[in-house]
């Protein structure tokens, strides 16, 4: 059995050195912006503050139980303000 294989042939530029296609040129000016980019950027820092560490939370109360929810999360506040 015969195999076949097709050879993919660069054309050379002007200067006599293999050229290269559009898509190549620019995936690599698109990894060379993406690390020089990377590397100026600055890294993410810990909280430091001595005050303390906030949290954000999302409660959803219904509209007739308002008092009730606001009672909950003094609670909830006051028992983990105590566990430290």
């Amino acid at each position: 059995m015969r195999f076949i294989r097709t050879m993919r042939f660069t054309r050379n530029s002007l200067t006599g050195h293999p050229s290269i296609s559009y898509s190549q040129w620019a995936a690599g000016v698109a990894a060379v912006v993406t690390v020089v980019t990377a590397a100026m950027l600055p890294s993410a820092s810990a909280q430091t503050s001595a005050d303390g560490y906030y949290a954000v939370t999302y409660i959803d109360v219904a509209t007739t139980a308002v008092g009730q929810g606001v009672e909950l999360i003094k609670k909830f506040r006051d028992a983990s303000r105590r566990e430290t």
